[in-house]
């Protein structure tokens, strides 16, 4: 498993007058963003979809190299693994 470097969830959102505010597990702040924003839900969703993200990987990476050819990039499955592959690198910074 890769060692976490965000903020640990759940993150929850706080609305404050103009603004909304995304708060960690232990309260620390995240970040803030205009009210009604729907990028507030999505931020606050991030750890879970993480994980989420790579308990996924995990499944059907291996399920992959046993169902389609590696070979076989054009593949709708192979595109939209690596694509979930691409957005959990991107949310670790690599």
């Amino acid at each position: 498993m890769i060692t976490q470097t965000h903020t640990p969830g759940p993150w929850s959102l706080l609305t404050a007058r103009t603004l909304v505010n995304v708060k960690g597990a232990k309260g620390e702040q995240i970040c803030q963003v205009p009210k009604n924003s729907a990028d507030a839900r999505l931020i606050a969703a991030a750890p879970e979809l993480l994980e989420a993200a790579e308990k996924l990987e995990q499944w059907l990476g291996p399920i992959a190299k046993v169902f389609w050819a590696e070979d076989d990039a054009e593949t709708e499955h192979l595109q939209a693994l690596d694509a979930l592959r691409g957005a959990i690198a991107k949310a670790r910074g690599e």
